[in-house]
């Protein structure tokens, strides 16, 4: 109808610290454990090992029936990430009734850094999470501008930040 602007950018949010400050969760490390009726039922949770092979991050079990547990390998230490965030193991700890500090509760969901399209081999993954985003160039990115939030904020949160920042893209 002729009314759409002829070079649409791409832009983006990241609600990560764009300075790169991450959260105080460190690497494989315990999460919860919660055990019930004797210890007959048991899940355990960990925060994401940095890299490594068949590294722990949790397990279930109803003995003697059933036990299942999980392993990674190769993939970085996300949940400290500066990015958006997911209330991922606190919901789990409330829905099972087992005590979790309030510092694991919240785990990385989006990485700043995947969150801007950084220009990455997804493969390798050569690109550290703890990357200070305001120092890097409109070129390093897949977006024509991008911009990270004052602090780590739940994913999809339209922060003043935020909200300020697309708001001046919009009359541009």
């Amino acid at each position: 109808m002729g009314w759409f602007p002829l070079r649409p950018r791409k832009l983006g949010v990241a609600n990560g610290a764009a300075d790169g400050t991450g959260r105080n969760v460190p690497p494989d490390e315990p999460v919860f454990e919660w055990s019930a009726v004797g210890g007959a039922a048991w899940a355990g949770v960990r925060t994401q090992p940095d890299r490594g092979v068949n590294r722990l991050v949790g397990g279930m079990r109803a003995a003697p029936m059933w036990a299942s547990t999980s392993y990674t390998s190769h993939v970085a230490a996300f949940d400290g990430a500066p990015g958006g965030t997911l209330p991922s193991y606190g919901l789990l700890a409330d829905a099972l009734g087992a005590p979790i500090e309030n510092r694991y509760r919240s785990a990385c969901f989006v990485p700043s850094v995947s969150a801007l399209a950084l220009q990455y081999d997804p493969v390798e993954w050569p690109v550290d999470l703890y990357l200070d985003i305001t120092a890097l160039s409109p070129e390093q990115s897949q977006l024509d501008d991008y911009h990270g939030d004052a602090h780590n904020s739940e994913h999809g949160k339209v922060t003043a930040t935020l909200a300020e920042w697309i708001v001046d893209q919009l009359v541009k």
